[in-house]
């Protein structure tokens, strides 16, 4: 009977004793079947509160207490929306706890986690699959047989998240027997700065200027030193001079793109994609097609397989631009010091002289410059 009250709902009636006689009397003759108890109180089904309330129309009576499913839903009758969300979030909790919500890498040293993750994903595992699909022990077998870097691997599933424990290979190389004797000669032209022999002998001094080929390290040791061959090994840095040069048209070809316009918009969970949005008509071949993932997070912190992936087209039209004499100079000026980082990156710059001048098409523009840098090259004996 309390199961009964609670699903379908109840109301609680306090009636005096000098009335309870009248008040049975009452419900006997609406054919209403109700005990009162000795404190008075009568519990009568929600459902068929009003047959009763008619039938105690003449018998003094007060409402203690009321209860049940039904009852709970009418006092909070503004609030359907809280049960509706509540519903689909139980739903939604449902349908997640069937898929891989996260992968969490550990015992990992020398390998990241994202080089795991990909070749996990590569033997179909992966933040989206579906745990009813997954063989865990046939995932680590494909694992170890295709990884190049795991060992060993274990995979353990608590909830929504897959705690993947790995160790990896251990490489192990043998002593090389067979040295390949080498010596080092010039990179380029140079003159040496500074020499510093590990192994070999050397054949030039700082201050001596060289040519590309040029033998700067020996490997073949002479009789008076003991003799024998070695793999030459050294630091040499030559100071060096080139030319960087540019040169800027007078009148440029130019490719400009229009506002990006969103032609398709699909929301991604797990591995299935949703359409929101997409526009029916054909992508002009000048458009330049554009693809832009937004990846969502809890707390901004832990990702989670839901993703909004966006697609745009922009316009592409091209035109001529002419410079006049004073932006040919600043564009010149721009590239080539934009030439002159990439080349000069691994160099220690010791001087510069640049100078421009106009010419028949546009401007060029030359870097002259003298630099430090590693000249050595080595060289295996053929």
């Amino acid at each position: 009977m309390y199961l009964y009250y609670l699903i379908f709902g109840y109301v609680t009636v306090y009636i005096n004793e000098d009335d309870r006689a009248a008040a049975a009397t009452a419900l006997l003759r609406r054919g209403l079947s109700a005990k009162i108890d000795t404190n008075g109180n009568l519990r009568i089904p929600f459902l068929k509160r009003k047959r009763f309330f008619n039938a105690l129309k003449n018998i003094p009576y007060s409402i203690v207490s009321s209860g049940g499913l039904p009852v709970a839903l009418l006092n909070n009758k503004h609030r359907y929306g809280l049960f509706a969300g509540a519903a689909v979030a139980l739903s939604i909790y449902i349908v997640a706890s069937l898929f891989v919500w996260d992968v969490r890498v550990s015992g990992n040293e020398k390998i990241s986690d994202a080089v795991i993750l990909d070749e996990l994903s590569d033997v179909g595992f992966d933040v989206g699959s579906r745990w009813g699909s997954l063989s865990l022990g046939k995932v680590e077998g494909e694992m170890l047989e295709s990884s190049e870097n795991v060992g060993w691997i274990n995979i353990n599933r608590r909830g929504c998240v897959a705690y993947v424990t790995v160790k990896e290979k251990t490489v192990y190389k043998a002593e090389e027997e067979n040295v390949s004797y080498s010596n080092i000669v010039a990179a380029c032209d140079c003159v040496i700065e500074e020499l510093t022999v590990r192994s070999g002998v050397a054949c030039v001094a700082a201050g001596d200027t060289v040519k590309r080929g040029d033998l700067l390290i020996s490997g073949i040791i002479p009789g008076e030193l003991g003799g024998g061959f070695v793999k030459a090994d050294g630091d040499i840095y030559g100071r060096v001079s080139e030319d960087i040069t540019v040169e800027v048209q007078r009148n440029e070809k130019f490719a400009s793109y229009g506002k990006e316009e969103l032609i398709e918009e699909k929301l991604k969970i797990f591995k299935f994609r949703i359409n929101i949005f997409k526009k029916y008509r054909k992508i002009d071949n000048t458009c330049v097609i554009i693809e832009d993932v937004k990846e969502c997070t809890l707390l901004g912190k832990y990702r989670i397989p839901i993703a909004l992936e966006r697609t745009y087209a922009a316009k592409k039209t091209e035109s001529m631009k002419s410079y006049t004499d004073l932006e040919l100079t600043s564009v010149a000026s721009a590239r080539l010091a934009e030439m002159r980082f990439i080349k000069l990156s691994d160099a220690e710059l010791l001087k510069i002289r640049t100078e421009g001048k106009y010419t028949d098409s546009g401007y060029k523009m030359i870097s002259r410059v003298t630099v430090l840098r590693d000249v050595g090259e080595t060289k295996i004996f053929g």
